[in-house]
């Protein structure tokens, strides 16, 4: 990537993610090598799968980044089609593979793939791109709203068919923000939320006893034993950290310690310190995506950055309060940190797309520069061809 063609924003954002993935790529082998050798006598093996999620997420990473976003915004309806049936794969015998009585897994080969996780994606290119195409009658009822939210609806569905409460509620919510940003009426929205509130209460009904128990979670962290770990882990890590390589939680104490608590390990073995250049890195990435979004030269640009920086931002703040016993736990992984290939690969997305938008705008900042130079250089021979001629 040339460094002239993304402008300074872009430059600061590509440096706080890569600082995050470096930063999540020690703390993956940190957190999973004791286990890994005990489960299968080998300590890189976790480590090694993430060096080839790696791999496949720079790859979406240059997909991203190099195909023009006002194409992809173009695309949607194809787009949504195909994710339409990667969500309807998870439910066909022998092609979706069900965990802990959920059926959210595609199985590619020896590896499984979470569709849900890239939904999160194409659904911001689909509503950014159908809201880009409709920007002159945005705050009409029937032909704008009503077709964005039953399309939004077959998404959020199919998510809470699985069952996944936690990414239904969030593709919904970022469905929601993306419309509201775009300008959409407020009272549209506020319906949108009353037509999908039976259906999660269906769901959460269904699920009572593990709704109940998350909450509890949090009014009672010493009641719930994998938020207990992940405080004991803060907690022990005091100002500067036990050391990398020296954290006991990760010892069998805590189950998820290199997925979803990943950042409960970091905090024990860098203390708060180290914390809090995590928290400053995924500051960054806020301030550097919003600014680049409001730079963006048209309104599906704006759209995407916005959306690519909010959801990985709102994801990054959702894990980091599950860990610290803020919020109920759910399976939310830490962006660009946890292992894991589809998370991975999403961030990376995003991060791609977000530069797309910023690498547009400053290329046509810098034509636009070009021939405003060029415009006021002929003013200025001309103006100097006619002093000439007086004289």
């Amino acid at each position: 990537m040339g460094v002239g063609i993304v402008s300074r924003e872009g430059r600061w954002l590509l440096w706080a993610a890569g600082g995050l993935f470096v930063i999540g790529l020690v703390m993956v082998f940190s957190a999973s090598a004791c286990r890994s050798i005990m489960k299968f006598q080998a300590p890189y093996l976790w480590f090694g799968r993430q060096l080839l999620y790696s791999v496949v997420a720079l790859a979406c990473f240059a997909v991203l980044y190099s195909v023009d976003y006002r194409r992809l915004l173009a695309w949607w309806p194809y787009i949504f089609g195909a994710t339409v049936v990667a969500l309807a794969l998870v439910f066909v015998p022998h092609i979706g593979r069900r965990i802990n009585d959920s059926a959210r897994w595609v199985k590619l080969g020896g590896y499984l793939c979470q569709p849900s996780e890239f939904a999160k994606l194409t659904l911001l290119i689909c509503t950014a791109g159908f809201l880009a195409q409709r920007q002159d009658r945005i705050n009409r009822f029937f032909g704008t709203f009503l077709p964005c939210l039953l399309g939004v609806g077959v998404y959020f569905g199919l998510i809470l068919a699985e069952p996944d409460l936690g990414t239904a509620a969030f593709v919904f919510s970022f469905a929601i923000v993306l419309m509201l940003v775009a300008g959409v009426r407020v009272w549209y929205l506020g319906l949108a939320g009353v037509l999908a509130s039976p259906a999660i209460a269906a769901v959460a009904y269904l699920k009572w006893d593990k709704v109940v128990s998350r909450f509890k979670g949090v009014l009672h962290p010493g009641d719930q034993y994998q938020v207990n770990q992940s405080l004991i882990a803060l907690g022990s890590g005091g100002l500067a950290g036990k050391g990398l390589g020296s954290g006991t939680q990760k010892l069998g104490y805590l189950p998820e310690c290199f997925t979803d608590f990943i950042f409960g390990v970091f905090g024990e073995e860098c203390g708060y310190l180290g914390a809090c250049v995590v928290l400053a890195l995924y500051a960054a990435l806020l301030v550097c995506g919003l600014r680049i979004a409001l730079r963006a030269r048209d309104f599906g640009g704006f759209l995407l950055a916005f959306g690519a920086t909010f959801s990985l931002v709102f994801q990054a703040v959702v894990n980091i309060a599950v860990v610290s016993g803020a919020a109920p736990t759910k399976g939310i992984s830490l962006p660009l940190m946890s292992y894991g290939g589809s998370g991975l690969a999403l961030a990376f997305a995003e991060i791609g797309l977000i530069l797309n938008v910023a690498r547009r705008t400053h290329l046509a900042e810098r034509r636009a520069g070009a021939s405003t130079g060029d415009a006021r250089g002929r003013a200025a021979r001309i103006e100097a061809a006619g002093e000439a001629a007086h004289a």
